[in-house]
């Protein structure tokens, strides 16, 4: 377990189980990033999880009525996978590969929200070439 800073003064805890529940290889509850000990070497997963611990902070724990909705839920999980495409890939580095993996982190969330936008379009707000509001 490690802890960490979000907005300077509140904690974030951070726990690497053998085994999630989930079939994911991370998940965020409240003010806890859960990352399975086989990926905790990837930084950005727990960067991923930082934004959600905003999320919930930033709400007083209300994100979770902001689940309720579908749109709502993705435009949190754009702003988390935003992060994780920065830790990984920062500033302009390496546009090539950047781009892909906005695609494969589109993917995944067209798969996982079907609102309507394809990967293609996501993987453009993931690259901040357009804006969700």
């Amino acid at each position: 377990m490690k802890f960490r800073a979000v907005y300077k003064i509140l904690s974030a805890f951070i726990f690497y189980p053998e085994k999630l529940c989930v079939d994911s290889p991370n998940i965020t509850i409240g003010p806890f990033v859960f990352i399975s000990k086989k990926h905790n070497d990837k930084i950005e997963l727990e960067e991923h999880g930082l934004v959600h611990v905003k999320q919930f902070y930033r709400t007083f724990g209300f994100v979770y009525i902001l689940y309720l909705s579908k749109n709502s839920r993705f435009k949190l999980d754009i702003e988390a996978y935003k992060r994780q495409l920065e830790v990984k890939i920062p500033g302009n580095n390496n546009p090539s590969l950047k781009k892909y993996l906005a695609g494969r982190y589109g993917e995944v969330l067209a798969n996982k929200y079907k609102i309507g936008l394809n990967k293609k379009t996501i993987r453009n707000i993931l690259l901040g070439k357009f804006w969700v509001h």
